[in-house]
């Protein structure tokens, strides 16, 4: 009988780690901000934004205005009662440029250049996955919009001229975007009084913290005794699959298989089996796939 009610209870009230809300794929709350590592041709620097206005207008749409350390992105977005999310270029012959349609589902394309004048082919977007993984420590649901460039959308991505890849994250907005010449990827942001990932002083460092291919650090500590962190490094959104393997090549647990976004990611082991039984004393070692990259690194339990 309780178990019937339980079941009841979570029908009536699904258990999600995501709000249900697509505009909270653009959290707009004044002093909300994000920061950004942008690399491209081989050299990487950070810069951060800030929301300084978020007002209602008289047709209940959210006009979003920012201040950013990097002049040429866009201060002024708007979220329409239809959940559409507009840039506001300021340039004339493109107008208001529709970025996202928020509640878009997979397989769903859009027209982005609604005055129709200023691109040679016309400007579309499309998503093309949606799904669950983690950014910046905290488990979300994500959508990966591409844009191009076609006369045909309909056939897309037969014809197609990809320009990028972007990625939204419920509750944390836009997280990243994949360009033939670069990346941005967030490392951090503060919404509503809660911070995520470790923002960074942008006067005090000149490296960036991604690497130019997929990266597995030392984890730590090494020699250990009940859990062992692993860090992993993407500069871009990659098939993933994170491993344990014991000294004689058996798998012991998987610790991730799927998705993940450009960024630093942290994994821990508690030393325990698939099954949840505590593994022995001994050597094993992590193994480690993306981007057809692969990597193994040796690990000592002791007891």
């Amino acid at each position: 009988m309780k178990l019937k009610l339980l079941l009841f209870l979570v029908m009536l009230f699904p258990i999600s780690p995501f709000s249900q809300d697509a505009a909270s794929f653009f959290p707009h709350n004044e002093g909300d901000t994000w920061q950004y590592l942008h690399q491209e041709f081989g050299e990487g620097w950070y810069w951060t934004r800030t929301i300084v206005k978020d007002s209602l207008d008289a047709d209940s749409s959210h006009q979003i205005f920012f201040t950013s350390s990097e002049h040429f992105y866009s201060k002024h977005f708007i979220i329409d009662t239809l959940k559409q999310l507009w840039n506001e270029t300021g340039i004339p012959e493109l107008g208001n440029f529709l970025d996202f349609k928020l509640d878009a589902n997979p397989g769903e394309w859009y027209r982005c250049d609604t005055s129709a004048t200023y691109y040679q082919n016309p400007f579309y977007k499309i998503v093309t996955d949606t799904g669950l993984a983690y950014f910046l420590g905290k488990l979300c649901k994500y959508k990966i919009y591409n844009s191009f460039q076609s006369l045909h959308p309909e056939n897309y991505p037969e014809g197609a001229l990809d320009l990028a890849q972007i990625i939204l994250v419920d509750s944390l907005g836009w997280f990243s975007s994949r360009y033939d010449f670069g990346t941005d990827v967030m490392v951090a942001a503060r919404i509503n009084g809660v911070e995520y990932g470790k923002f960074v002083d942008i006067e005090s460092t000149e490296e960036p913290v991604l690497p130019h291919s997929p990266e597995l650090p030392a984890a730590y500590p090494n020699p250990f005794n009940s859990t062992i962190r692993i860090p992993v490094k993407l500069p871009f959104t990659a098939e993933v699959r994170l491993s344990i393997y014991n000294a004689v090549g058996q798998n012991i647990t998987t610790l991730y298989s799927g998705k993940l976004p450009g960024g630093k990611h942290d994994f821990q082991w508690n030393g325990k089996d698939e099954t949840g039984r505590p593994c022995a004393t001994g050597i094993y070692f992590i193994h480690f796939e993306a981007d057809h990259l692969i990597s193994n690194q040796k690990i000592i339990m002791i007891k």
